[in-house]
Order: C-alpha cells, then structure tokens, then sequence
C-alpha cells in the first residue's frame, strides 16, 4: 500500500528523474523508481492533472517532463510543453 508518507517521496523522485533526463516514459519511469508500470501511468496521470508535470504523445508512447517553476497550475496544465495544434488549409 502506498502511503502519503511514499507518494511524497515518489513525487519527489520522479521530478528528480525528469530533471536529470527530461522526456521520460512510462517504462522509463517504472523501472527507475521500481514500481509497476500500470500504477506509474496512474500516478503520473493524477500529476499531469494537477499541473506538476506535462506530458506529450510521441507516437504510442506518452513523453513526461517537469513543469518548469512559475509554470504550475495557475498557468495552465501544459505549462511550458506548448501542445502542437494542427489547421486545416482551406
């Protein structure tokens, strides 16, 4: 069971992970921090949704980064990964 003692420290590992390599996995990420995939994709969906990290699909794969400081929920979800918007030509 996780408790919110280890989600602190998870979170905390996590950011320092991205940091030293930005553009992360879901693997990457699981087999740094040693934990199940399926459990990491959760909690780095639970992140992204407050705002503390960003991420982008690069083919199948989601790319995680840091959001950088200043950057945080007030600013947007995306924070400073701008999201690639595609425009139909008439």
């Amino acid at each position: 069971m996780i408790t919110k003692r280890s989600k602190s420290s998870l979170t905390r590992g996590l950011k320092a992970a991205l940091a030293k390599e930005p553009a992360m996995t879901v693997k990457d990420l699981a087999d740094r921090l040693d934990v199940n995939r399926q459990f990491m994709a959760g909690f780095l969906a639970a992140l992204e949704e407050r705002g503390e990290i960003s991420c982008r699909k690069v083919g199948p794969a989601r790319i995680y980064f840091n959001i950088p400081e200043g950057m945080g929920p007030a600013n947007g979800p995306q924070g400073a990964i701008p999201a690639r918007h595609e425009t139909k030509q008439a």
